[in-house]
């Protein structure tokens, strides 16, 4: 509910009221602190760019996607950007969906990541794009999980499955 209004408010307000906003949430989103900091920056920031419009989540979604593909970033780093796929789609559910292709490697790769947080973040972020677009991205979905199923990490032939 609160990031509702303050992506609500940075609509109504603009940018500019807000210039530090993003880089705080964008710092917050990647702390050590707690999960739970890092979920409610992800949904302040998907949130907050639903504010600002779509051609600011076209903007941001290339970084957000190669930053959470990366493997030689901290674990809570991952675990953050990973979040944003668990609140974009909700705030974006058609404007997302050409980015499907390219979220759920970064998602089955960090399924088998050795932090559990991380893992369990990126369940929740597959198991939420599954579900928005079982019916109406199939053909974007399916190849990449039948991809997973033969990779030569268990882990993500079994969350391929799980998915």
């Amino acid at each position: 509910v609160s990031a509702r209004a303050l992506g609500a408010m940075v609509r109504g307000m603009g940018e500019s009221s807000f210039e530090d906003l993003l880089p705080w949430l964008m710092t917050t989103l990647t702390s050590e602190t707690s999960s739970v900091d890092r979920s409610g920056a992800a949904q302040g920031l998907a949130e907050v760019v639903g504010g600002l419009g779509v051609d600011k989540m076209h903007k941001l979604m290339p970084e957000i996607i190669s930053t959470a593909e990366r493997l030689d970033i901290a674990p809570h780093v991952k675990d953050g950007y990973i979040m944003l796929f668990i609140y974009v789609p909700s705030v974006f559910p058609d404007e997302f969906m050409q980015y499907i292709g390219e979220v759920v490697q970064p998602i089955l790769r960090a399924l088998a990541d050795e932090n559990e947080y991380v893992r369990d973040t990126a369940l929740r972020a597959g198991q939420r794009i599954v579900s928005m677009y079982a019916d109406s991205a199939i053909t974007l979905l399916l190849p990449q999980l039948e991809q997973g199923l033969f990779d030569d990490n268990w882990r993500i032939r079994y969350s391929s499955v799980q998915l």
